[in-house]
């Protein structure tokens, strides 16, 4: 069995230092960079995880929702410099809803 990447898509200055954790580093300035890179990453197989910054995240939500299907790559976001939009955890909301078939998160949330 092959041992598969981790890759890390975001803003230059949002990425740069995770160099020093061995990910494989794509650094986009705009969301169309993106939407032209991912889908290479997945099908090439030789990565297991995705991470993607969120603002970029947003930008290639179709990508995203097309390979949340696959087993692999799993995509994960990550806030960039200027926090967390939310992405991430609606997205995880979602997921864990479909799973459950209800929003766990609510009551603690105050969205009953």
């Amino acid at each position: 069995m092959s041992t598969l990447k981790i890759g890390l898509i975001g803003e230059e200055g949002d990425i740069r230092a995770f160099r020093a954790l061995g990910l494989d580093l794509f650094p986009v300035a705009s969301p169309a960079e993106v939407a032209e890179i991912l889908p290479g990453l997945i099908k090439s197989k030789e990565y297991g995880i995705i991470l993607i910054t969120e603002a970029m995240g947003e930008a290639a939500r179709t990508i995203v929702e097309e390979a949340a299907g696959l087993p692999l790559p799993s995509l994960a976001f990550i806030p960039g410099s200027q926090g967390s939009r939310g992405f991430a955890r609606e997205r995880l909301r979602k997921i864990v809803e479909r799973a459950v078939g209800m929003d766990i998160f609510a009551e603690k949330e105050g969205r009953v």
